[in-house]
């Protein structure tokens, strides 16, 4: 077992003890139950693992403030192994289970599914991975909600920056799974609009890589004699890091931009070194809020988060200060449609501001009956009557050394 999979497997084990112990000493309650739905193993383990991490660091402040409804909070997690098929059983055999509300996941057809399924069984689903335009008007009954921005708004916002410093002529290069996809199809979109053209071989379009390769040479040797501007990638961490180490090795020129996934220490960590020094990537991260998360999380689980880690924090924080809002106001254990209901009025203003370090605090107004607007650890979290983050802002994040560092502009 790896250190961190060590590290996690851990937490888990201590966060069941701690829901236990916040029960009744002599006769433990029984504790409510939240899903997690998220890939444990396979390609997006990073992500999955640091999306359950966050939610777990959320639930045990959650229940250090008292629980929800007077009962201890537990999370049932289950592992879509990276893979839609296992996915969306894991999902059915959640719904099944007796849950007020799930989080997750990060692959896309598996996310709509699982909010078809919530959507019937009067679920509320927060996931703070998929990104897809189309979520936001997916027929999920109002059951579906994310805490990272739409994809649209993060490749239109790269697509301007790379326009305004200069670029006219890129390759964008996409793994062709769901962020991928979308990613690129948003990017080129802005991109062109703004006057760009895109440099491939042959047709002007985005250029697909697989993530099983282990050399990129052969396919982007053709792109260095069309001598891009910049390369844009929009790949998984270990894909982005092979594509830079063979641009490099093939003498490729310019620069490069890169998409929300590859803004994690395991890519920085894979390139060869300075070979991405003060390249751009832009973030689905805003506000101010993300350093002091980073240090919080890194203090709690031994590790820097990756992006995923910000979104299902947020996403079990806000889904926790819901469910007791929506506890009070029916004064029993809240329906679906209630916690549905409850989650936007806690996201946003109006209301008394409550930072993601503050959830005691908040659970204490939300119990005397005062209205609370949430500040996340990823910026920002107002949903809007389609579930979405109605961001204002997106940040860019460059690279010093082996270190990433939010851009100041």
């Amino acid at each position: 077992m790896k250190r961190n999979d060590h590290a996690r497997f851990l937490r888990r084990g201590l966060f069941l003890a701690l829901a236990v112990l916040l029960g009744c000493p002599s006769t433990p309650e029984p504790a409510l139950s939240v899903g997690v739905l998220l890939p444990r193993t396979g390609q997006l383990a990073d992500s999955g693992g640091h999306g359950e991490s966050a939610a777990i660091m959320a639930a045990e402040r959650i229940n250090l403030a008292g629980g929800l409804a007077g009962q201890p909070l537990s999370l049932m997690v289950k592992d879509t192994r990276s893979d839609a098929k296992f996915g969306k059983g894991a999902a059915r055999s959640l719904v099944d289970s007796s849950l007020l509300g799930v989080l997750g996941p990060e692959e896309e057809d598996v996310a709509e599914t699982l909010a078809l399924l919530a959507r019937d069984k009067q679920l509320v689903q927060i996931s703070g991975g998929v990104t897809s335009p189309r979520f936001t008007t997916l027929d999920d009954g109002g059951y579906f909600f994310r805490t990272c921005p739409s994809s649209l708004v993060t490749a239109t916002a790269l697509s301007q920056r790379m326009y305004q410093d200069g670029m006219r002529r890129v390759s964008f290069l996409y793994v062709p799974n769901d962020f991928g996809s979308a990613f690129v199809a948003s990017a080129a979109v802005a991109f062109q609009s703004a006057g760009g053209a895109l440099v491939a071989q042959g047709t002007a379009a985005p250029v697909s890589v697989q993530p099983d390769e282990h050399d990129f040479r052969e396919l982007l040797s053709p792109l260095l004699g069309l001598e891009p501007d910049a390369l844009m990638l929009a790949t998984d961490p270990v894909t982005g890091a092979r594509l830079v180490r063979d641009w490099g090795l093939l003498g490729g020129r310019g620069r490069l931009y890169f998409a929300p996934t590859l803004m994690t220490e395991v890519f920085v960590r894979e390139v060869p070194a300075g070979s991405i020094e003060g390249m751009v990537g832009v973030s689905a991260l805003s506000g101010s809020s993300a350093d002091a998360f980073a240090q919080a999380y890194a203090d709690w689980s031994g590790e820097l988060p990756a992006q995923a880690a910000y979104f299902y924090y947020d996403a079990m924080a806000l889904l926790g200060l819901a469910i007791e809002k929506a506890h009070r106001e029916a004064g029993a254990l809240p329906t679906g449609a209630q916690i549905r209901a409850a989650l936007p009025s806690v996201s946003g203003p109006p209301g008394e501001p409550v930072r993601w370090n503050e959830l005691e605090r908040g659970l204490d107004l939300v119990r005397a009956g005062e209205e609370i607007d949430y500040q996340g650890a990823s910026g920002e979290v107002n949903l809007d009557e389609r579930g979405d983050v109605a961001l204002e802002r997106v940040d860019f994040w460059t690279v010093r050394g082996r270190s990433i560092v939010r851009e100041t502009r």
